[in-house]
């Protein structure tokens, strides 16, 4: 692997089963490793799809590990983890997401200098969850070296927990590609004419989009129960999901139910799709009821598009969405509160115009990929000049 003295560090990765807004995050990285004088190997697991991580790196090992709690194939993926550890020299391991780095800070300390990214943080929802998260979160900052946020939300909630060592934190906020979500105006009509004619839904109607991976954290279900009460005096609201996800069959036979109900073709599912830029360009509204974020992508591209944007209150959303200036905030889980979201944007055309206007020129301005890219690699060679020393 690296030749010492040769100027190329070798990093190790280590992802649980990743889609979506971190798998994107590590092959931005991962695509730019060359160029920062990296030589890249994973440590992955087996459930996500290696021939589309491959491409990425000289040396890839696949571990069985899950996203949830599994004793033993959460021991098989540590022992594999130490056994490929003591056969290569590396200089830096980065681990992405709270699993990833749970196991990955118990069998590869003192391996090499530790980088954990926090790509959310979620201590709500069962009784005693929050103390034991925080408790988790201190830990793993106790073996780390340093960690990132992709959030100032994320940030303030670990440096908010008793005895976090907070000289460890950064904040090094997601990006996009600003070019590929960039169009035209003869681009955007093309597409948006294209998008609507598959879906069977004409200039008229007035898309709201949801991009998403389905699952109960999104907040899709919310959304249904705004729908149902929005609808009825909407006649040309249209709401399209897009993405997939272990909710999408309950998610599609609501959707069954409530066209049927209504009698026209208000909600429709696309499920996964290989570029989501067309049902943006198609798009009337953006629109993300999400009740746990870090600082998802999709809010991102749709305001470079020029969408008006409604989400949640929640992670680093409101780091993008000033409420009533780049876009409309809502309360997580308050179908209530996106029923007059859903309201105001009906009623104020122009006043959708002027949010979507400056929320665009908000994401161009702060989430540029490239300033993402150069400040985590940035942290690297700092890590490493200073010989792999925590600042803490």
């Amino acid at each position: 692997m690296k030749r010492r003295g040769s100027g190329i560090y070798t990093i190790a990765h280590v992802l649980r089963p990743v889609s979506g807004g971190i798998l994107r995050h590590w092959q931005a990285l991962a695509k730019a490793a060359a160029h920062y004088g990296f030589r890249l190997a994973l440590f992955t697991s087996g459930a996500n799809n290696i021939q589309e991580l491959a491409p990425y790196v000289e040396t890839l090992v696949t571990l069985p590990l899950s996203g949830g709690v599994n004793p033993a194939s959460d021991f098989r993926s540590w022992y594999a983890l130490r056994q490929a550890a003591q056969k290569l020299q590396l200089d830096l391991i980065h681990l992405h997401g709270f699993k990833a780095a749970l196991i990955g800070s118990l069998a590869l300390k003192g391996a090499a200098p530790l980088v954990y990214t926090v790509h959310n943080y979620c201590p709500g929802g069962v009784q005693g969850s929050q103390w034991i998260y925080s408790r988790c979160e201190l830990f793993l900052a106790q073996r780390c070296t340093q960690v990132i946020c992709v959030s100032n939300h994320l940030a303030s909630s670990l440096a908010a927990i008793p005895g976090y060592p907070q000289a460890l934190l950064h904040t090094i906020p997601n990006g996009i590609d600003l070019t590929s979500f960039t169009i035209t105006p003869q681009e955007q009509s093309r597409l948006r004419q294209k998008v609507r004619t598959a879906l069977v839904w004409s200039e008229a109607d007035f898309i709201i989009l949801t991009v998403a991976r389905l699952i109960p954290a999104k907040g899709i279900a919310t959304l249904f129960q705004a729908i149902e009460i929005v609808a009825p005096t909407w006649p040309t609201a249209r709401f399209l999901i897009v993405g997939d996800g272990p909710e999408q069959p309950i998610y599609a036979q609501k959707a069954l139910e409530l066209n049927q109900k209504l009698g026209r073709s208000t909600v429709q599912l696309t499920g996964a799709v290989p570029d989501t830029l067309p049902y943006y360009a198609a798009a009337d509204l953006f629109l993300l009821p999400s009740w746990s974020e870090g600082l998802p992508l999709s809010i991102l591209e749709a305001g470079a598009v020029g969408l008006p944007l409604i989400a949640s209150a929640v992670g680093g959303i409101t780091e993008v969405i000033e409420d009533e200036v780049t876009g409309l905030l809502i309360e997580a889980q308050n179908h209530k509160s996106l029923v007059q979201a859903l309201q105001k944007a009906q009623q104020n055309p122009q006043c959708l115009k002027n949010l979507a206007q400056k929320g665009q020129a908000k994401v161009k301005r702060a989430y540029n990929l490239n300033q993402m890219i150069d400040s985590t690699y940035q942290l690297y060679h700092n890590l490493l000049q200073s010989g792999g020393k925590t600042n803490a």
